[in-house]
């Protein structure tokens, strides 16, 4: 049972892509996302550093090989207005060294009414 005070946190399906997809250039971690994204675990199971992007273009962070990061854009905010990572866009991942073994994963938390 839902409050109507509150908002459930739920997650889309984890998003995952092998060193062998992984190149020098930016490709994405699966599907479009699906809906607003409050949270994000990336997790970098590799064994060389990865870039991540969010344009496909431009390098945005990065993340040594086997480490892991939330992001929280906005666990704490109520309602559709704020900072939100949108539906329909899609994260993407590019060598910063060149992986020989692992998958990078990326999970996308959003609030459910």
């Amino acid at each position: 049972m839902y409050s109507t005070i509150s908002t459930r946190l739920t997650h889309e399906a984890a998003r995952e892509i092998l060193v062998a997809d992984i190149k020098s250039y930016y490709v994405p971690v699966g599907d479009k996302i699906e809906y607003p994204v409050r949270q994000i675990l990336y997790q970098n199971d590799t064994d060389e550093d990865i870039w991540f992007s969010y344009n496909g273009i431009d390098d945005g962070f990065f993340l040594r090989a086997g480490q892991d990061f939330i992001q929280d854009i906005t666990i704490n905010q109520a309602g559709e207005k704020g900072l939100f990572l949108p539906a329909g866009d899609y994260i993407y991942v590019k060598q910063r060294g060149i992986p020989t073994l692992g998958s990078v994963s990326i999970t996308i938390f959003y609030g459910q009414d």
